[in-house]
């Protein structure tokens, strides 16, 4: 993958320039008895919660993750009703130096670039929500802070800690 990807990535060694289509180092391929480090972590960099567009900015608003990883090996399980029947163990831990691990990133769609991003030291996995005012709105990370930004700058213009963390959408 030319330049650096928006997260930190370790499993993919380029993709098809037409189809997208991944190519997989497979050092970083579980499999049964295999243990293996990947980046980013099973939960991926970007997960369910949703992202917004500004028409009036022209940017798309990402809340992601980055720093974290997974151990994962792959196991033989024997299929019973109501248990876990995942095949795996893993753990999820800290890339080492580490400054951050949420983001909530803006990209301008007109030139693919990415135009700034917040850094949190938690995990995000809150939504986003855009305004016509020029404002973001977004939370969750551990802190439990629900954040106004400046929708051009990303400035943090307000915030307001909550009783318990926000993964609803705005």
């Amino acid at each position: 993958i030319e330049g650096k990807p928006y997260v930190y990535q370790n499993v993919f060694t380029s993709l098809h320039p037409y189809t997208g289509r991944p190519t997989y180092d497979p050092e970083h391929v579980p499999g049964i008895g295999k243990r293996v480090q990947f980046c980013p972590s099973l939960a991926g960099a970007k997960n369910w919660p949703p992202e917004a567009y500004s028409p009036q900015t022209g940017y798309l608003y990402i809340p992601a993750n980055d720093n974290l990883c997974s151990f994962m090996e792959g196991r033989e399980v024997e299929y019973i009703p109501g248990q876990d029947f995942t095949g795996a163990e893993f753990e999820v831990f800290e890339r080492d130096g580490a400054d951050h691990i949420g983001e909530l990133q803006a990209w301008d769609m007109n030139t693919g670039q990415r135009v700034w991003t917040q850094e949190f030291d938690s995990q995000n996995w809150g939504p986003v929500l855009t305004t016509g005012g020029g404002l973001v709105f977004a939370g969750d990370t551990s802190d439990r802070y629900f954040r106004a930004f400046d929708a051009r700058t990303g400035e943090i213009l307000w915030q307001q800690r909550t009783n318990s963390g926000i993964i609803g959408v705005p």
